[in-house]
């Protein structure tokens, strides 16, 4: 499994050292809490380690499948030469079980979305998109994840509509905190920009 794969990348010591924080970790600190702090550190592979684990010990958590799916896909997009493609399908299936546990949070559909247009399925990303932004109108992040789904998918005017509504979310942003990101690997942006997100802050200044 892509679990096993990641564990397998620590040295012996170092799996009985992987092991044994989890055992003894102190009330609050959770797999999901260790991945977060790796993942700032760009130890994506090492992340992902905690991030499973954590998933693993419990399938009716939808965050901690979230954010395994997001590691799947951040850990090979960061080295494709390394890691699996096969590892997007993985993530795909956790997002797949992760929205039919909640299946109305924004953040839950942003993954799949994203992981879908790594693996080039633009259409299927820029449906998933368009449901993000139903869900969170007001997240400016998620319109530049649809403006990029959307140039890819051969829809520029799609697209040109998605940053206007960027432009419009970020300046409501400004003006109240309910735009205020989540610490959560759900809001991770998994695809590099496209030419269309990347005039977006532009646009939004003009």
């Amino acid at each position: 499994s892509a679990l096993e794969t990641l564990q397998a990348l620590f040295e012996p010591s170092g799996a009985d050292e992987f092991s044994a924080l989890l055992a003894t970790a102190p009330d609050g600190v959770t797999g999901d809490t260790i991945g977060h702090r790796l993942y700032l550190r760009r130890h994506f592979d090492r992340a992902g380690c905690f991030i499973g684990q954590e998933a693993l010990s419990d399938l009716n958590d939808p965050a901690s499948l979230n954010n395994f799916s997001a590691m799947l896909a951040k850990t090979e997009a960061d080295d494709p030469d390394l890691y699996p493609i096969e590892w997007l399908a993985t993530a795909q299936l956790a997002n797949t079980h992760t929205m039919e546990l909640n299946p109305d949070v924004a953040a839950y559909h942003n993954n799949p979305s994203a992981v879908s247009l790594q693996m080039g399925q633009a259409e299927v990303a820029a449906t998933a998109g368009l449901r993000v932004t139903e869900l969170a109108p007001v997240e400016a992040p998620y319109w530049t994840n649809l403006a990029g789904a959307l140039e890819a998918a051969g829809d520029p005017d799609g697209a040109d509509t998605a940053v206007a509504r960027l432009c419009f979310a970020a300046q409501q942003s400004t003006r109240s905190d309910h735009n205020r990101p989540t610490a959560s690997l759900s809001l991770i942006h998994i695809h590099e920009p496209t030419r269309q997100s990347e005039r977006s802050d532009a646009l939004c200044w003009l």
